[in-house]
C-alpha cells in the first residue's frame, strides 16, 4: 500500500507594511494642532473666568462706594454768619453756595481720599507733598483767598482720623507706604471702615481678592490677574469725547450743560459764568474703579507728576476738574500710546 505523501503546510507570514515618515508627521501634526486647540479653548475659558471675577468684585465695589458718594448731596454744611463778605464780588446768597460747595468737595476729598498726600504729610518724599489735612477747610473761594473759618462744621471728619488710625505707622513715619498702587490701597482703607448691620464690607470679598501685591503693608482688592484694582475719586479725563477722538467706556460726558455736577445745584462754580462752551462747564463725575484687564496694564494717565499734588492757586487740591499740567490734560485721560479696550471698570454697566 503506497502511502499518500505528506503535505506539509508552511505559515507565511505577511510582513505589515509600516508607517511611513510622512505619515508620521501628519498624525504629529494633527495631535499637536488638537492638543493646541484644547489649550486655546482652556486659556480662553481661564480668561472668562479671571474677567467674571474681575467684574463681580468691580461691582461690589462700586456700589460700596457710590452708596457713600451719593450722601454727598445731602449733607449739611453751616456757614458761620458772624463772618464778613468783604472785597467779595458775588450776593451773599451766591458766597455762601460757593463756600458749601467748596467744603462738599473738601470733606469728599477727606472721607474718599485717591492718594497717601490726602490723609498725611510728607509721605513719600520730603518736600514732594503739603499736608492737606492741618486744616481742613483752607481752601479756595472765587477770589483765591483762605476761607477758613468761614463754614462752621467740617474740620476733619473723623472717618478721616480713622482711616489714619487703622493706616498706622505706614502714614506716621512715612516709611511704610509707597505711592505705587496708593489709590487702590485707599480704596481698600475707605471700605475697611464700612458695615452692613454688624457684619464689615471686608466680608463680602474672598480672600483670593484681597491682597498686597507691593508688601507695603497696606492691602488692596485684586482683580483676576492677581493685580490692584485702581482708584480715583475724581477721573474727569475718563469721558466720552467723540470731538477730539477719545472714547471711553464711561457714564461721563464732558458737557457740563447735557450732565452738570449734582453737588452744584445753584451752579455757583466760577466755571459757569467764565465761558459759554458746554464743555468748559462743571460735568457729573462718578469715582473711577478699574481693573487693568488681561494684559494689567492701566491705559489712563493718573497723577504723572507729584508736585502736581500741592495745593497751589494753579492746581487746586479740592478742585475735580484741574489737570494734570501734562500732555494728558486730566486724570484719567486715555493714553493714546495705550489702547485700553481690554479695561474693566465700574463705570462701563454692560458688564456689570
Amino acid at each position: 500500500m503506497t502511502g499518500q505523501p505528506i503535505q506539509q503546510h508552511t505559515m507565511v507570514r505577511r510582513s505589515r507594511r509600516g508607517f511611513t515618515l510622512t505619515e508620521l508627521l501628519v498624525v504629529i501634526a494633527i495631535i499637536a494642532i488638537l492638543a493646541g486647540l484644547s489649550f486655546a479653548g482652556l486659556q480662553g475659558a481661564t480668561e472668562q473666568a479671571r474677567e467674571a471675577r474681575t467684574r463681580a468684585v468691580l461691582a461690589k465695589l462700586d456700589q460700596l462706594i457710590m452708596e457713600k458718594y451719593d450722601t454727598f448731596t445731602t449733607r449739611s454744611i453751616r456757614v458761620n454768619p458772624a463772618f464778613q463778605q468783604s472785597g467779595m464780588s458775588t450776593t451773599p446768597q451766591t458766597f455762601i453756595a460757593q463756600v458749601r460747595l467748596y467744603t462738599l468737595r473738601e470733606q469728599m476729598r477727606l472721607e474718599l481720599p485717591d492718594r497717601i498726600s490726602d490723609l498725611c504729610t510728607n509721605a513719600e518724599r520730603t518736600g514732594d507733598f503739603a499736608d492737606l489735612t492741618l486744616n481742613a477747610v483752607d481752601i479756595f473761594n472765587v477770589e483765591r483767598a483762605s476761607i477758613s473759618g468761614i463754614a462752621l462744621n467740617p474740620g476733619m471728619p473723623s472717618i478721616t482720623r480713622t482711616y489714619k488710625r487703622k493706616a498706622g505707622i505706614a502714614i506716621a513715619n512715612g516709611s511704610g507706604w509707597t505711592s505705587e498702587f496708593g489709590g487702590a490701597e485707599c480704596l481698600y482703607l475707605i471700605v475697611s471702615t464700612m458695615r452692613d448691620g454688624d457684619k464689615s464690607a471686608l466680608e463680602f470679598f474672598r480672600s483670593e481678592e484681597i491682597g498686597d501685591v507691593d508688601g507695603d503693608g497696606m492691602p488692596e482688592f485684586l482683580d483676576g490677574w492677581g493685580r490692584p484694582i485702581l482708584f480715583i475719586r475724581w477721573a474727569p479725563g475718563y469721558v466720552n469725547n467723540p470731538d477730539n477722538g477719545r472714547f471711553a467706556p464711561t457714564l461721563q460726558v464732558n458737557n457740563g450743560v447735557l450732565s452738570p455736577d449734582p453737588f452744584d445745584p445753584l451752579r455757583v462754580d466760577p466755571r459757569w459764568g467764565l465761558n459759554t462752551n458746554p464743555f468748559y462747564k462743571p460735568y457729573a463725575l462718578r469715582p473711577l474703579i478699574m481693573s487693568g484687564g488681561p494684559d494689567k496694564e492701566y491705559s489712563i494717565f493718573v497723577n504723572t507728576r507729584a508736585a502736581m499734588d500741592l495745593p497751589t492757586a494753579s492746581d487746586l487740591p479740592n478742585d475735580p476738574y484741574v489737570g494734570l499740567g501734562t500732555a494728558s490734560g486730566m486724570s484719567g485721560d486715555p493714553d493714546p500710546t495705550n489702547g485700553y479696550g481690554d479695561d474693566l471698570t465700574n463705570h462701563y454697566q454692560g458688564g456689570l
